[in-house]
């Protein structure tokens, strides 16, 4: 018998970073609101909200509020108010 080797169709696997998805959150701005729903987001990057809510929650540049909306922590830092963030510390509002 002759060694015949199959080959599998290659199959594209869109992996997605911290990065982006932090680059897509500040291209999706739209005036003084920077909280961001992960749908959006998923939808710019055509990939899964699962996939972005997972590598959000592990991520050190993006905050998840109690919404399930996403933000930088730039943009968090620099928008929000000292008050604000104090208070959303009492109230656990950021992960």
């Amino acid at each position: 018998m002759e060694n015949a080797t199959v080959k599998k169709p290659k199959t594209i696997v869109k992996s997605i970073k911290e990065q982006d998805i932090a680059d897509s959150i500040a291209n999706c701005l739209e005036g003084n609101n920077y909280w961001i729903t992960a749908d959006r987001i998923a939808e710019c990057l055509e990939v899964s909200v699962q996939e972005v809510e997972q590598i959000a929650v592990q991520s050190n540049k993006v905050l998840i509020n109690g919404q399930g909306q996403l933000t930088t922590r730039q943009l968090y830092k620099e928008r929000t108010p000292f008050i604000g963030r104090l208070m959303d510390i009492f109230k656990n509002r950021i992960d």
